[in-house]
């Protein structure tokens, strides 16, 4: 007899969606770099390269690449996901400026898997991406989220929304 309680699995309880993230919980992280690179030697200083603020009258996390071109932050998703979800995610970057034909990455990790990057050549014109990814596998609750930038030049990027939708 299946009771559905504790460590059972997902429980039948109806679920809510919502932000998977709190853009003032995110922190430096080592874990990205067998996704993301290795981890260059500068240390990225938070309110000065990386941060939350209002952006056009949306809270958002801001990394500016003035004084730190890589960068990868973490915190545990604060909802369940399951095999199926739909993850919503709303990315901006201003202007980017930097060196002829350089490239910029940016990528999103749940666990040990990335689930959306991006390659954005540089210069380009801002962007809004605004993309729904359906998950493959089940999560728990407090699974590492990370986000990540590397960059060449002075340039701004936020990430709007991270969101289970349901």
């Amino acid at each position: 007899m299946a009771c559905g309680g504790a460590g059972d699995g997902p429980s039948d309880e109806p679920r809510v969606g919502g932000a998977l993230v709190d853009h003032n919980d995110w922190v430096l992280s080592s874990l990205g770099a067998a996704l993301f690179g290795e981890i260059p030697a500068e240390v990225c200083e938070e309110d000065l390269s990386y941060r939350a603020e209002e952006l056009g009258g949306e809270f958002v996390f801001a990394v500016e690449t003035e004084f730190c071109s890589y960068v990868t932050v973490e915190q545990p998703t604060r909802l369940e996901l399951r095999a199926g979800d739909s993850v919503k995610v709303r990315f901006y970057h201003a202007p980017l400026t930097g060196p002829p034909d350089a490239m910029a990455h940016i990528g999103l990790a749940l666990g040990d898997q990335l689930v959306w990057s991006r390659d954005i050549p540089i210069p380009a014109g801002n962007q809004f991406i605004s993309e729904t990814l359906t998950l493959t596998q089940d999560l728990p609750a407090g699974t590492p989220v990370l986000f990540h930038v590397d960059n060449h030049g002075d340039n701004e990027y936020a990430l709007i929304k991270l969101s289970l939708e349901l």
